[in-house]
Order: C-alpha cells, then structure tokens, then sequence
C-alpha cells in the first residue's frame, strides 16, 4: 500500500546537514510499524517527510500511484499526520468536525465522551487534546495515519482504546509509550 524508497531530507537553508538518510520501507494495508529512539534522533523529521509537510526527496506510492501525482492536500488527506502537539484553530471542540455524528462515534470508541463536542479546547487536558486530534485525522478516512507520540499524555486505559482505534488504520507513529 505505501512503499517508500529512498526518502531523505537534509538541513534547511540548503546546508550539507543530513536530518534523515535514505530509508526504504513498504507498509502494507493494515500493517503498523513503531519508530523509536532518543530525543531529537529524527523520528519526528521522517512523519512529517512521509506526510509531505517538509521538504525531502524520494520516491513514495500509495496504492502503486506516485506522491507527484497527487495534489499536496489530497497526500495529506490520505497519508495524515498527527502531531504530538495539535494545532486547534476554534474556541470549541465540535469546531474542528464537520460530521459530528461520525466525530461522536469515533469519541466514544477511544474513551472520549461525546458531549465533549462542545467543550472548549483550552480547557481540555492535554491527553484529550491528543485523542480529539486523533479523531480529527481518523475522520477524513485516510490510508495510513502518522503518529506523533501519540499516548504520551494518556493513562493506560486510554493508551488501549486508541492503540485498539488506531490499529485498524496502517500506522507509523512515533512509538506508543
């Protein structure tokens, strides 16, 4: 489903700095691979370079179609990437949905309440903020999900209903701790 061939990205500004070095890697449909290592170590370079949100080079299909050959916005929408530090842009929860019914559901399934919809986000926890964004990416329907560190915030049996939830997608994250 995503095969990934030779993708590396090197510093900004065009300098000889290596931020990530040739990686070759198929990720079949319903497969879930962990990338793990120390603080800094690149881990977060090499989502958003699958993603497509930095620059990099490489060779990269989904389903046999090549990256070039889909609009930036539609790779994204099909190979979505979850920050470990979401971006909200409205006061509200249900803000961030278009189909509410299909938000609640999926609340409901990684331990969310649904009234939660009309929460505001600052005063959301930090753990829920990281499981409302996981509904955000799970609700465009995407082939393959990208997490950032995407338990950190959360207690154990939180940590289960979204490892449960988000394994039904083909998932890269950076590690479920």
């Amino acid at each position: 489903m995503l095969r990934i061939h030779r993708l590396e990205r090197s510093g900004n500004g065009g300098g000889d700095t290596v931020l990530l070095r040739a990686l070759d890697l198929d990720l079949a449909d319903g497969q879930c691979a962990w990338v793990s290592g120390a603080s800094g170590s690149g881990k977060t370079v090499l989502l958003r370079a699958v993603a497509d949100l930095n620059p990099n080079d490489g060779d990269l299909t989904l389903d046999g179609r090549e990256r070039d050959h889909f609009p930036a916005p539609e790779w994204r929408r099909q190979v979505t990437y979850v920050s470990a530090e979401p971006v909200w842009w409205a006061e509200r929860a249900g803000a961030h949905f278009s189909d509410h019914v299909r938000a609640a559901e999926l609340m409901v399934e990684i331990g969310l309440d649904a009234d939660m919809l009309d929460a505001e986000i600052a005063r959301l926890s930090t753990g829920e903020r990281q499981r409302l964004a996981l509904v955000r990416a799970l609700i465009q329907g995407p082939r393959v999900i990208l997490l950032d560190e995407p338990t950190s915030a959360l207690d154990e049996k939180a940590v289960g209903a979204v490892e449960a939830r988000a394994l039904h997608k083909s998932v890269w994250c950076d590690s479920f701790d």
